[in-house]
C-alpha cells in the first residue's frame, strides 16, 4: 500500500510540473501572435551555435576526465569533514 501511494505522489508531482511548464509557455504563445519585431538570423548563426556546443562539450569532457583521474588515484580532500571530536565537548556533557 505504501509503495502504491509513493508512486501516486510521484505521478502527481510529475503531472503538476508538466502542467506548470505548459502554462508557463502560454504568455509566449499569446505574444508570438502579435507583430514580428525580431531580428533576422545572421548567416553564420549555425556555426556559432555549433562552436559553442563543441566548446561546452569539450569543457565537460575535461571535467569528467579530471574527476575520473582523481577518483582512480584516490586524490580526494575531505575539507568539510571534522577530523576528531574535541575532548572538551565530551567533558562538558
Amino acid at each position: 500500500m505504501r509503495v502504491r501511494l509513493r508512486g501516486v505522489r510521484r505521478l502527481r508531482v510529475v503531472l503538476a510540473a508538466g502542467l506548470g511548464a505548459g502554462l508557463s509557455l502560454l504568455p509566449a504563445v499569446a505574444g508570438a501572435q502579435g507583430v514580428d519585431r525580431t531580428l533576422d538570423t545572421p548567416d553564420d548563426a549555425l556555426g556559432v551555435v555549433a562552436l559553442t556546443a563543441l566548446g561546452v562539450a569539450a569543457l565537460l569532457l575535461v571535467s569528467v576526465i579530471g574527476y575520473l583521474y582523481r577518483r582512480q588515484r584516490g586524490l580526494h580532500w575531505d575539507f568539510q569533514v571534522p577530523e576528531h571530536v574535541d575532548d572538551q565537548d565530551e567533558a562538558a556533557q
